[in-house]
Order: C-alpha cells, then sequence, then structure tokens
C-alpha cells in the first residue's frame, strides 16, 4: 500500500492550497504545516483525522465550491429552534 505525503494529500484536495490557507483551514499555524510536510514534526490525531475527513468528504467541498461550507450548519441551528423551544430533528 502506498502512503501520500501530507503535501501530496493538500495538492490533491478539490480546491488548491498553499501551506498558509491549509494551516488556517485546519486551524493550525504556517510553520506547523510546514514541518509536518517536511516530515521534520509530528502531527496529533485530531488534525490525521481532520485531513482524512476533508480528504474524502465530498459534500464539504460541494459547499467549499458554493461558498458556503457553513452554511449548512447555521440551518440545523435555526430548525432545532421554534417558538424559544429547542427541536432536535434528524
Amino acid at each position: 500500500m502506498e502512503y501520500m505525503t501530507l503535501k501530496e494529500v493538500r495538492k490533491s484536495l478539490p480546491l488548491k492550497f498553499t501551506q498558509e490557507q491549509f494551516a488556517r483551514l485546519l486551524g493550525a499555524s504556517k510553520p506547523s504545516v510546514a514541518r509536518w510536510e517536511s516530515g521534520k514534526g509530528k502531527m496529533s490525531g485530531g488534525y490525521y483525522n481532520l485531513i482524512c475527513l476533508l480528504q474524502y468528504d465530498c459534500g464539504f467541498w460541494f459547499l467549499m465550491k458554493e461558498n458556503k461550507p457553513f452554511k449548512h450548519l447555521k440551518e440545523i441551528k435555526n430548525n432545532r429552534r421554534k417558538n424559544g423551544k429547542k427541536i432536535y430533528s434528524n
């Protein structure tokens, strides 16, 4: 099994990110991403899991292309509240 380097993963995403943009997307710093790509630093499991999700979540990338990545979260929040009461829906 061949594994992709972090740089290869970053370059293979539907939207092409610079290290700085990728760092902002992850909530990390640019120097951290540079260290991870060079193999000089080790990322935590949380970042690894997030990168795996970004690599395989087509719905997220569709929303990014529409420039509405978090619109659906607002809709979910709004749908849960009616008349001042929390309503949990599927």
